[in-house]
């Protein structure tokens, strides 16, 4: 994979023993010697997550085979098919499943962190999708990543490269961090002001969530065109406008729209807390506000707030609800009117709900602000590791 870099190129299979981690079994579970293990989903990009970390035997020998030591690299064999870390030797001892390659480095001529950049370069080139095997699921097998080219220039260089692009990741981490806190901030002030939504310790008044709110159920949407910024008219809302990154948490734009609306019963006007009601989309637990009216399809639904119930309030709500608990259908999950009408919702005093909207006002702003940032340090950081990659940096 030649960047323009003049960089000699090896084989990743000539700088790297590469290692498929232990087969998954019910024997291996029975719990004879159980050692702690990665498995897919602890290998993020850049770094490990060692949280729920899963156990299963390992005897003596598959211990020495299937060992890992700091400088490991972790690659994902199968999901996000070449998603990477770098084992820093967070738990010892600790090995690892079938879902994940192993890279350890043959020799001192390669630095691993220089390695562990160059695999999420070449995820974003698109150069993982080239090798991987579609014949069922995606997988990158062993022989494709050990054909793999990588560039190898001189360890000086790859240290130099690795350190410039380490501090980027940490500023880009850094901001996003950030970002999480925010939203830790508004749900330490929602239980500040309110309590606990659902154990009511301020003791407010209680009503059936219907008394409070209208219901709207989707159906089929009218004939629209492609949304192109249009400040009027109506959203026309998919459950797959609820993922687009411009729509968390609020709903400010579509694939479609219509200048004409639709019934009101199918018709949600800013401030409605819409998520989905129908399929495996309501396990995800996605709730989205209105910022504009939307006519909703026939797989979401809209809750409007009334009766002394503030738009923010009633969104904060529903993030702190679990929709699955609630979920009706024998075969295909479903969520109805029904099911949620009669739900209990403690409504604080209008004064402290308008106090929130307030905080709540000033911390969005703060985070789009934030996220724009977030926004121009990604375009960064993907410029130096072009760069890096080219030998220009």
């Amino acid at each position: 994979m030649s960047a323009g870099s003049g960089w000699p190129e090896v084989a990743v299979g000539d700088a790297f023993s590469v290692q498929l981690g232990k087969m998954l079994s019910k024997k291996a579970k029975v719990g004879v010697s159980p050692f702690p293990y990665l498995a897919n989903r602890n290998v993020q990009w850049m770094n490990v997550d060692i949280s729920g970390l899963e156990w299963m035997d390992f005897t003596e020998q598959e211990r020495q085979k299937f060992e890992l030591r700091p400088g490991d690299l972790l690659v994902c064999e199968g999901g996000e098919v070449g998603r990477t870390a770098l084992w820093k030797g967070e738990v010892v001892p600790c090995y690892f499943q079938k879902a994940i390659h192993r890279l350890r480095p043959t020799d001192a001529t390669v630095e691993p962190r220089f390695m562990l950049h160059f695999m999420r370069f070449a995820a974003k080139r698109g150069l993982f999708a080239q090798l991987t095997s579609t014949t069922s699921i995606a997988h990158l097998t062993k022989v494709k990543l050990e054909q793999m080219q990588m560039p190898l220039p001189p360890v000086p260089e790859q240290r130099r490269i690795a350190d410039i692009l380490d501090q980027a990741d940490a500023i880009r981490r850094k901001r996003q961090e950030t970002l999480r806190l925010s939203q830790e901030f508004l749900r330490s002030a929602f239980l500040d002001l309110f309590g606990d939504p659902v154990t009511n310790p301020k003791g407010w008044p209680e009503h059936a969530l219907d008394d409070v709110a209208e219901f709207r159920s989707g159906s089929t949407l009218p004939e629209g065109e492609l949304f192109s910024g249009q400040r009027d008219g109506y959203l026309l809302l998919k459950v797959a406008e609820l993922n687009m990154p411009e729509n968390r948490p609020t709903i400010r734009v579509a694939r479609a729209w219509s200048r004409e609306g639709a019934a009101r019963s199918v018709t949600c006007m800013p401030g409605a807390v819409v998520f989905p009601k129908r399929g495996g989309a309501i396990s995800t637990n996605k709730k989205r506000q209105l910022a504009r009216p939307a006519v909703l399809d026939p797989n979401l639904m809209g809750v409007e707030p009334r009766f002394g119930i503030q738009p923010s309030f009633l969104h904060q709500w529903f993030e702190r609800f679990d929709l699955n608990r609630i979920v009706s259908g024998s075969t295909v999950p479903q969520l109805n009117k029904r099911d949620l009408a009669p739900l209990v919702i403690a409504v604080p005093p209008r004064e402290l709900q308008e106090r929130f909207d307030s905080l709540l006002g000033l911390a969005r702003r703060w985070r789009r602000r934030a996220g724009g940032h977030a926004a121009q340090l990604d375009v960064l950081s993907a410029s130096l590791s072009q760069r890096a990659f080219a030998g220009k940096l």
